[in-house]
């Protein structure tokens, strides 16, 4: 099996890469666990001064893990991983390499900043399903016009990344 995340540590520069691209990178509970875990050793290595967060595979993440099966005892909430991006002392930067929705836009929104590839789209997708982007919106609404959110949040449309730059995604 492979880790659900990955960090590697070089030149100062510690790379978390999401690492279930046979899934997505959906939001498993062993991802969580193991970008909370990461997040954490990243922000106490005197040897990092910026955290690269990034993905394998063409989707950087699909958001919750709607297949929702894992032995694993939950440690870190998406709550907790967001809080530990935007909280934590050292500069963090999202490597969006490839498509972003649901909650993975919210990783992206509490990123410093985002690079995105110009090919990603952005969605809050979760809303087709009828769940509220109610968890993240805590991070990308300050980033959005009302006009913005609202269109987004209600149409779950998917926006191409030029788009979601224009919108402050």
């Amino acid at each position: 099996t492979t880790d659900a995340a990955i960090m590697s540590v070089a030149d100062g520069v510690a790379t978390i890469t999401l690492n279930q691209p046979d899934n997505k990178n959906a939001l498993s509970v062993d991802l969580m666990n193991a970008m909370g875990d990461h997040i954490a050793n990243a922000e106490a290595n005197d040897d990092v001064r910026i955290i690269l967060l990034t993905n394998a595979g063409n989707t950087f993440c699909a958001g919750a893990d709607l297949r929702g099966k894992s032995d694993s005892v939950p440690r870190h909430s998406l709550v907790d991983v967001m809080a530990a991006i935007i909280d934590c002392e050292k500069p963090v930067i999202g490597r969006i390499a490839g498509h972003c929705t649901g909650g993975g836009v919210g990783l992206a929104a509490a990123c410093d900043i985002s690079l995105v590839e110009d090919t990603a789209l952005f969605g809050f997708t979760e809303v087709r399903l009828g769940v509220c982007p109610a968890v993240i919106s805590v991070v990308c609404l300050p980033k959005l016009r009302r006009a913005d959110a609202s269109e987004l949040f209600l149409s779950g449309e998917r926006i191409p990344a030029s788009r979601a730059a224009e919108v402050g995604l």
